[in-house]
């Protein structure tokens, strides 16, 4: 018998696993965590200062700022340099607040996040800053965090470190509220004194990867069989208005629908910061994507109709992108799409008008309302549930300007009845629009058409379907 071949080795980690009794238990070392963050941010500043070398000096400082800021390259170098200075003092363990190990935990104390760190390692989908405490949101409601800031100053630094990323993203007394996007797509508002009595930072990821009907069924935002529906609404590049309150999902539905569309087509985007993400999301596809703020918005948007492109997204419009938005619908390019915070379908062609007005004051409200009422084919609103996390597609309806009797309205094709979870329809797209749908994409039109037919039959709204928008005086 070959008892080499046959004996098993002895594995020192398997025989404390069956001996327990002779474990070590770890030991937290001869400094503290605090000691170790506070001796190491000495040495990184004595590191900084004696460089003598100014290009050098200067490469230190970028690379702290690209850091600061969550440049991968950067971290790793600075997390190279922490591991060194540990292996160094020989500090090989200590008990750290959050992170994966002792020298990522330094980091975000130094360079990085701090106590917010495990937001951004986790699933969670916003997190709040007020003062020094944190919050997440767990739920669908808002639970204040164990940790929290040390000081106002580290608060203070963290917007320091946010508003580094760009050359225009300034917040201070005279301007006290500023959004942004970081590089993962993260949004980022914050508000200051005197704006507001405490600072308030609010951070919000976007955790949905997939855009599709098949994930949205999945959730219950969509009854899976009215597929189709939506798909021939998105296909047949029908100028869409996705309406609703803060996460209703507005954004993963607007994206969805582009996704819907034919990847052949050319979306152009603007925004006033690159948050929509389209490249990332839909890497295959040819997208330009612009960014602009509220002066520079109407002369960029001109630029954007000299180049091609199949259809225009507007996400978040909130002002001067109303204007864009009505622009890309009387160019000839069909198929616009733009999120808005509203779910009353019957208010949105006024308010607007009312936006564009707050730009050009010298136009007619009555003749914007009617501008729009001609531009706008459907408005899609969805909305949250009371728990904050189940989402729902609410309505359908087609926005018609009536030019005989001097009418905007809007008319149902689809409802959810919240008591029932069921959603209804009602076969009433007009003319004007079923000619166009027809004119684009037949097979698409007739597969909408014939699915409101047949839906109007089995799941009929039974209420009025036809609510007046404006009527001209």
């Amino acid at each position: 018998m070959n008892l080499v071949s046959e004996t098993k080795g002895f594995d020192l980690s398997e025989w404390i696993q069956d001996n327990p009794e002779f474990a070590v238990a770890p030991t937290t070392g001869k400094y503290s965590y605090e000691t170790i963050l506070a001796m190491l941010q000495l040495h990184l500043e004595a590191y900084f200062e004696n460089e003598e070398n100014k290009a050098k000096r200067s490469e230190r400082l970028e690379k702290q700022h690209k850091a600061i800021i969550g440049d991968e390259g950067a971290k790793n170098y600075f997390l190279t340099h922490i591991r060194e200075y540990l292996r160094e003092k020989n500090i090989t363990h200590a008990f750290y607040p959050y992170a994966d190990s002792l020298e990522q935990a330094l980091f975000e104390d130094i360079y990085g996040w701090g106590p917010l760190y495990p937001f951004f390692s986790s699933e969670i989908e916003t997190a709040v800053v007020l003062d020094t405490e944190i919050w997440y949101e767990i739920g669908g409601y808002p639970q204040r965090q164990k940790q929290s800031f040390e000081s106002i100053e580290r608060v203070k630094e963290l917007i320091t470190a946010l508003t580094m990323r760009n050359s225009d993203s300034k917040i201070n007394e005279q301007k006290p509220e500023l959004e942004l996007e970081m590089e993962d797509g993260t949004r980022v508002s914050m508000v200051i004194p005197p704006r507001g009595r405490h600072i308030y930072i609010e951070f919000r990821k976007f955790v949905v990867k997939t855009f599709t009907l098949d994930a949205h069924a999945s959730l219950g935002t969509i009854d899976p069989l009215d597929k189709p529906f939506y798909k021939a609404l998105a296909r047949t590049h029908l100028n869409t208005v996705i309406a609703g309150k803060i996460k209703s999902a507005k954004t993963t539905m607007l994206k969805t629908f582009y996704g819907l569309r034919d990847p052949r087509y050319v979306a152009a985007v603007t925004e006033q910061h690159f948050e929509i993400q389209l490249k990332r999301d839909f890497p295959d596809r040819l997208v330009m994507e612009f960014q602009a703020n509220e002066i520079q918005l109407t002369s960029v948007f001109r630029r954007i109709l000299r180049f091609y492109h199949d259809f225009i997204l507007v996400p978040e419009v909130r002002s001067m992108e109303a204007e864009a938005a009505m622009m890309s619908c009387e160019k000839g390019v069909r198929g616009m799409m733009m999120s808005y915070h509203n779910t009353s379908v019957q208010n949105i062609p006024e308010e607007i008008a009312r936006f564009i007005l707050n730009e050009y004051p010298n136009r007619n409200l009555e003749n914007e309302i009617i501008r729009i009422g001609k531009n706008l084919d459907i408005v899609i609103t969805m909305d949250a549930m009371r728990d904050r996390e189940i989402k729902k597609m609410t309505s359908v309806s087609e926005i018609y300007y009536d030019q005989e009797h001097g009418l905007v309205t809007s008319n149902l094709l689809m409802k959810w009845n919240k008591e029932r979870n069921t959603w209804h329809f009602h076969n009433g797209v007009s003319n004007r629009l079923k000619e166009w749908m027809f004119d684009f994409d037949p097979e698409e039109a007739r597969i909408l058409i014939d699915f409101l037919e047949a839906k109007t039959i089995s799941q009929p709204i039974l209420e009025p379907t036809i609510s007046t928008c404006y009527e001209r005086r």
